[in-house]
């Protein structure tokens, strides 16, 4: 098998509409206390089941953590055990209000304004995450019924899935922007920015040759070099968000505008230099939650997304 067949966990076998369906119907009719249990087995059979995927957590673990060989299968378990948790989040957040999810979240102060403020310029707002922590849930907490909401989202190999996860999403007025299928997708991301639109997008995932590598926790990794391109083409606000599950399986909402990105007029040198910072952020706040960095194969090697031949010729061209 190529690297660039390699499937990720979004891709895997037990990744079918019957499993999101079952705890559809199933969980919002049984005792919390069963819920939790049943998280934590299944986070188990998972580890276990899930060769590949374990593997790669607990590599990637090493790196972040340095901790002990037990110690991170601890983490990795617990590591399956949140993403449990968002999963079932996610199945079922449209049965239940707002208000429900937003009694769930404990908000940043501030977060609100922050976000009025930085539309108040006009050029819209580029909203960056990363596979940290549930960042579906966000839709019901950030102040977003006012203003459009775009999501550039790249679809997995599994169309059936994809379809009907994007069903979910619309529900709550979300455009989602889809980086393979639209011939003009980098338009309609200026386009929305430039109306004044929320953009949302990733920013720990290598999906094309558009990438760099940057130190990473003491390694350089690839990250992708659109989310800070869009910036220095549009001037757009840039911000990171990330929602937390903390020990009471309540989220934190956490918004950093703390990122001066820095222009010097060469173009490669400070696309370089910013990406840099992005992944340094990215790496306080995995520190802190490295159990939520939804990462199901190794970050360090060459992404699946790409493979030699495109990498080569993307090096080329700068």
């Amino acid at each position: 098998m190529t690297q660039n067949n390699i499937k990720r966990w979004h891709y895997h076998d037990l990744d079918r509409r019957f499993w999101i369906d079952a705890i559809r119907t199933v969980v919002p009719h049984i005792p919390a206390w069963f819920l939790s249990l049943s998280r934590f087995i299944g986070a188990v059979i998972c580890f276990f089941y899930m060769r590949r995927e374990r593997q790669a957590i607990m590599s990637n673990m090493k790196r972040i953590t340095a901790k002990s060989w037990a110690k991170r299968v601890w983490l990795t378990i617990s590591l399956l055990h949140n993403y449990a948790k968002q999963l079932v989040s996610f199945a079922i957040h449209d049965k239940f209000s707002d208000v429900y999810w937003q009694q769930s979240v404990t908000t940043e102060g501030g977060l609100h304004e922050k976000i009025d403020q930085a539309l108040q310029k006009g050029k819209g707002l580029l909203l960056n995450s990363a596979h940290l922590g549930n960042w579906e849930i966000g839709k019901h907490i950030l102040p977003m019924r006012s203003t459009k909401v775009n999501m550039i989202m790249v679809p997995s190999e599994n169309s059936d899935m994809e379809e009907y996860w994007n069903e979910f999403r619309a529900q709550s007025g979300l455009h989602i922007i889809d980086l393979k299928e639209s011939e003009f997708a980098a338009l309609e991301i200026l386009g929305a920015l430039r109306n004044n639109e929320i953009v949302l997008i990733h920013g720990d995932r290598v999906v094309n040759h558009a990438c760099i590598q940057v130190p990473f926790f003491g390694q350089k990794a690839y990250f992708p070099t659109g989310p800070i391109e869009l910036v220095r083409i549009t001037g757009a606000p840039f911000m990171s968000v990330f929602f937390l599950i903390d020990k009471k399986d309540k989220y934190t909402v956490i918004l950093d505008d703390s990122l001066q990105l820095e222009w010097s007029g060469n173009r490669k040198a400070d696309v370089e230099k910013n990406v840099a910072q992005m992944a340094r952020m990215y790496e306080q706040y995995i520190t802190q939650y490295p159990t939520q960095w939804y990462a199901f194969y190794d970050f360090w090697q060459l992404p699946p997304a790409l493979n030699d031949a495109q990498l080569v010729s993307s090096q080329e061209r700068r």
